[in-house]
């Protein structure tokens, strides 16, 4: 590893001060070339990155021969842990059955951290994982992958290693330096193996230095209501919906990869329908065979009229909307709605009343939602019981009695195992429905909405996320403690 400082470039031209000439041999950059293997560019970044020393003299960069031999010494040890992460990312690959990889011949830092970059996407889609993340600590970054439930981490890398990494896995996102900021994001496909995945790249700036966060979609995944969480009367519901008469769908969700699974199993479920949907994409979203996408990304600080123009002239059956943030659009929305086209409206709101307040106050009014509202849905996620420690106890009369269920009801309890530690694996989605007059009985144009929404009864509706709530409990899939709290 280099010693800091090593970047510093000094102007020199004088002897030294004894007067006695240099002990080391003095090479120009082409010398260095050779001896090194490297570019001219890849010269100039050893120089850069405080690997090699240089001096200048008449403008031309000079190197000693002593420095050279040791960058050389420095790059060998790099290329050998480049060698180790490769050799290590095989065997993985290998225990996931893709064990026909050519032999990678590490020559340069630059090349071979791109094939350790290519390499690590290729674990993450052979793993099926949904994310990797590349998160920095003090002496470096950490590789971790999650996969399901589980959150693992693979390998750590130097500092300068990871650096170079993460410049790897922004370029293949077309994401240069210049434009991660604070935070930004961008959308790529990834194929190798016969493996191929949407990869969402986003970059955040932290008190340790850059993190970053690959979320992978995975072809082939099948995205249906029911694979989301829906319960089967949920499901029947929201397709007769569908496939009614055209109207206005929220889709409540603050957890991005929920979000974005919800819209594409319903742009599949209606795309399958013969119905052609178009999307007005503010945000990153994953693109779908069954959706004409619209980039609105570059169209924050317009009205969005024109999008709205360009979306009905080719005359959708069901619009997609991932924002609605002024009255201009509520208008265009109420448009698209009155030609008799169906609109999807997703809010980050937490809620069904907090995603209907919202719209409200954006200018969609009571009126409109009663002419036009099908329905609201909300999404909430419940640690999902480890099967293997679970610890089943009797109901007790007062949780019987609020949850309308049996006395004899047997339900489950978080424990913990080598498995799980806690009791839990990982999560999952539970759903709310709320329908047409339902909607339009919450108090969602006041400030307060608390005291209308506990007047109605949680457990009244099979559609609601109470009653799904319920089911989970009863089927041994949430700790009973744990639910109750949340049907309240």
């Amino acid at each position: 590893m280099a010693k800091e400082g090593r970047h510093t470039i000094g102007r020199t031209t004088d002897s030294p001060a004894d007067g006695q000439p240099h002990e080391s041999a003095t090479l120009g950059v082409a010398e260095v070339m050779v001896r090194l293997s490297l570019s001219r560019a890849q010269v100039y970044r050893l120089v850069k990155d405080g690997i090699l020393k240089a001096s200048k003299q008449d403008a031309l960069l000079q190197f000693s021969d002593c420095d050279v031999a040791e960058a050389a010494a420095d790059l060998a040890v790099h290329r050998e842990r480049i060698a180790v992460l490769l050799r290590l990312f095989t065997a993985i690959l290998v225990e996931h059955g893709i064990d026909d990889l050519p032999e990678i011949c590490v020559e340069g830092i630059e090349s071979g951290m791109g094939e350790v970059a290519n390499m690590l996407l290729l674990v993450s889609m052979a793993a099926r994982a949904s994310d990797l993340y590349v998160m920095p600590i003090e002496d470096g970054d950490r590789l971790l992958l999650r996969n399901g439930d589980k959150l693992r981490e693979i390998v750590r890398v130097e500092r300068d290693l990871g650096n170079l990494l993460k410049e790897k896995l922004k370029a293949l996102a077309s994401l240069g330096d210049g434009e991660t900021g604070s935070t930004s994001a961008a959308i790529f496909r990834h194929t190798g193996e016969n493996l191929s995945a949407q990869v969402r790249v986003s970059v955040l700036q932290t008190l340790a230095g850059e993190h970053l966060q690959l979320q992978f979609f995975h072809s082939g995944e099948v995205q249906t209501l029911e694979c989301l969480g829906y319960t089967p009367i949920q499901s029947k519901e929201l397709r007769g919906l569908l496939s009614g008469k055209p109207g206005l769908l929220v889709l409540a969700g603050s957890h991005d990869r929920i979000v974005q699974q919800h819209r594409l199993a319903l742009a599949d479920y209606m795309g399958a329908k013969g119905k052609l949907i178009v999307s007005i994409d503010r945000a990153l979203n994953y693109q779908s065979e069954s959706i004409v996408h619209l980039d609105g990304s570059h169209d924050e600080n317009t009205d969005g009229v024109e999008l709205w123009q360009a979306a009905m002239r080719l005359g959708p059956d069901v619009v997609m909307v991932d924002r609605v943030a002024s009255g201009v659009q509520v208008e265009s929305l109420i448009g698209a709605l009155a030609a008799g086209t169906a609109v999807l409206v997703q809010s980050p709101a937490a809620t069904s009343v907090a995603a209907l307040r919202h719209l409200f106050e954006v200018g969609f009014g009571r009126r409109e939602l009663a002419r036009y509202l099908l329905a609201v849905s909300e999404c909430n996620l419940v640690p999902q019981l480890c099967l293997d420690c679970r610890a089943q106890r009797t109901i007790t009369l007062d949780e019987a009695n609020f949850l309308r269920a049996p006395t004899t009801a047997k339900v489950y309890v978080a424990a913990g195992c080598d498995h799980c530690v806690d009791g839990a694996r990982g999560s999952r989605a539970v759903w709310g429905l709320v329908v047409g007059d339902e909607a339009m009985a919450l108090d969602f144009d006041t400030e307060e909405a608390l005291p209308a929404e506990t007047a109605i009864d949680p457990l009244s509706s099979d559609l609601s996320l109470a009653s799904a709530l319920r089911a989970c409990v009863l089927a041994g899939d949430v700790d009973i403690e744990q639910a109750i709290p949340r049907v309240r």
